[in-house]
């Protein structure tokens, strides 16, 4: 597969949460993201127009969210994760604003406790992303192409 034939895939597979995805097929499309977001701004946060500020790369990101969110449950599976692993550091977060409301020591050791769990889960995830995902079939399919 090519770089754009990457891209394209993840577009083609965005309502597919099942199977397995390259670690090339997902940094690829991490990137392509990252340089359509900084070419939305770039464009429209006044450089070619100094008159008026328009700020709406949220465009871009409301455009590219499920596609990066399928490939994203697709990367883990290829290192035989389930996808909702991903919510997890947003769960713990989560958990930490619905109690900010209690002023007890012990409320604050969670909370403190929940944070750092939060950022270990999110290093966690961002290691398997790098990881070589596993040889031929697991659990969630046929060991995708190179």
């Amino acid at each position: 597969m090519s770089i754009t034939n990457d891209i394209i895939s993840c577009f083609k597979k965005v309502h597919n949460f099942s199977g397995r995805a390259c670690r090339r097929e997902f940094w690829t499309f991490q990137i392509f993201w990252v340089i359509a977001y900084i070419l939305v701004y770039w464009l429209t946060s006044g450089f070619l127009r100094k008159d008026h500020v328009v700020d709406n790369p949220w465009i871009v990101t409301t455009f590219f969210f499920l596609p990066l969110l399928t490939v994203s449950f697709r990367r883990l599976h290829d290192v035989n994760l389930p996808g909702w692993v991903l919510f997890a550091p947003f769960l713990l977060f989560c958990t930490i604003s619905l109690v900010d409301s209690y002023d007890h020591i012990s409320v604050r050791i969670f909370q403190t406790i929940a944070f750092f769990g939060a950022i270990g889960l999110n290093a966690w995830i961002v290691v398997k992303f790098f990881t070589k995902g596993d040889e031929g079939e697991n659990f969630y399919g046929e060991q995708p192409a190179a």
